[in-house]
């Protein structure tokens, strides 16, 4: 091999390790607190920082796939004014824990859920979606190796929750505590490790400690965590009657609401395979409807509104019932829906559900009042014979009747004749 290849070859493993360990740095990730709630050993150095989440749980009876509500939660960091407590590891080992200095421990001032996110699954129990709430250290603040303890407070107005539709427990806790471990090493002052916690300035930690966790996420119910839980309805055209046209498709108009109208829901169209996006407040779902036809609304979110309009666009006047599988009233009309006419399922938009300002305070689903809609048309023969019959009995009555009269006429008649002779 001559000197010059040789030397090209040297080259290209050099710009190899080079590219390589910058694909590494490309490619390296805050690493997250674990479900514990800790993460790194002695052995660590963490000067990446560390992640803690925020949670939402996605319920739908249904399980089908939603879109997240539009909802941004404020993070901020402060300081202990003072600390007596201590931490225990596996080994009985035990540190006091100091205040961490200001600007020691920082996170970013907001985390957002989108409906311009990818869709979430959910499932009847739940599913949780979490977001990053990156930490890092300023080891520059730190004078000395350590357990230093942060407290991480979350921020959301109660108005936030009800725009979005979240229900949250009276019982939540908008408080984190994490302690960071600061070693000696070669280099100096060295992070090797992080624990998250719900408690105070002066909660004392040990390996067993039950109020560990990852941040603000789902625990061993829903009562300290948000939650996020939409709905499903349908609207369904019948048709029947000997004198129906079974094979007519009558026109449907959709109107879906909500006090969020960047919040994003999904429909079917009858006869369709695939789902389409919609927002609240945005256009009438529409499509003409025939007989057994369904149009389907998926991931709704509780503070959501509905209204159902049918147009009657044959020449026949048609009888018309609606029907609801669940307790939210509807129209009833007691005259037949005329050629051209329309008929509203209610007479303004009606909320799908009861939540509302009380739901933000509880777990609880709100209760749906709006499922199963049917709109059901009628048109049936007219028997021609049906007018003799009805009036028969009339008739007969009164013929037997006026055969009476005569027959007493005549009676009267001959006995006149009778007594003149």
């Amino acid at each position: 091999m001559t000197h010059s290849v040789k030397k090209i070859l040297s080259v290209i493993m050099a710009l190899s390790m080079i590219l390589a360990l910058g694909v590494t740095a490309a490619f390296a990730t805050t690493p997250d607190i674990n479900t514990s709630g800790t993460y790194g050993s002695t052995a660590s150095t963490l000067t990446e920082g560390v992640n803690l989440k925020k949670s939402i749980v996605f319920v739908n009876a249904d399980g089908v796939d939603v879109y997240e509500p539009n909802i941004t939660y404020g993070y901020a960091v402060s300081s202990p004014a003072s600390v007596t407590a201590t931490v225990t590891d596996a080994d009985n080992n035990v540190a006091a824990v100091r205040v961490g200095p200001a600007g020691g421990l920082s996170c970013p001032a907001t985390v957002s859920f989108s409906a311009s996110n990818s869709i979430v699954s959910t499932s009847a129990a739940g599913v949780e979606l979490s977001k990053n709430i990156p930490l890092t250290v300023d080891l520059t603040q730190f004078n000395s190796a350590g357990v230093y303890r942060y407290k991480i407070s979350e921020s959301v107005a109660a108005a936030d929750l009800e725009n979005a539709a979240i229900t949250r427990s009276t019982s939540y806790v908008s408080d984190r505590y994490v302690d960071v471990y600061i070693k000696n090493g070669t280099n100096g002052l060295e992070v090797y490790g992080f624990s998250c916690f719900e408690g105070n300035d002066n909660t004392s930690l040990n390996t067993s400690s039950s109020n560990k966790n990852a941040g603000f996420v789902k625990g061993s119910d829903l009562s300290d965590v948000d939650v996020y839980y939409t709905y499903n309805l349908s609207v369904t055209k019948v048709i029947d009657g000997t004198l129906a046209d079974m094979l007519h498709e009558f026109p449907f108009s959709i109107s879906v609401g909500g006090e969020d109208s960047a919040a994003k829901y999904q429909y079917k169209l009858a006869d369709a395979n695939t789902n389409t996006d919609a927002l609240l407040n945005g256009a009438a779902i529409t499509q003409n409807l025939g007989h057994n036809k369904t149009i389907e609304i998926y991931g709704l979110p509780g503070n959501s509104t509905i209204s159902v309009t049918e147009t009657n666009n044959t020449a026949d006047t048609y009888a018309l019932s609606i029907t609801n599988s669940l307790g939210g009233t509807v129209n009833t009309f007691t005259n037949a829906i005329a050629a051209g006419a329309s008929a509203s399922m209610t007479d303004n938009a009606v909320a799908v559900t009861d939540y509302g300002a009380a739901s933000v305070a509880t777990v609880a689903a709100a209760t749906q009042a709006y499922g199963e809609i049917q709109f059901e048309n009628s048109l049936d023969a007219v028997s021609p014979t049906g007018l003799l019959i009805r009036f028969a009995p009339y008739a007969i009555m009164f013929g037997m009747a006026w055969l009476f009269v005569v027959a007493s006429k005549n009676t009267e008649e001959e006995k006149k004749t009778t007594a003149a002779i």
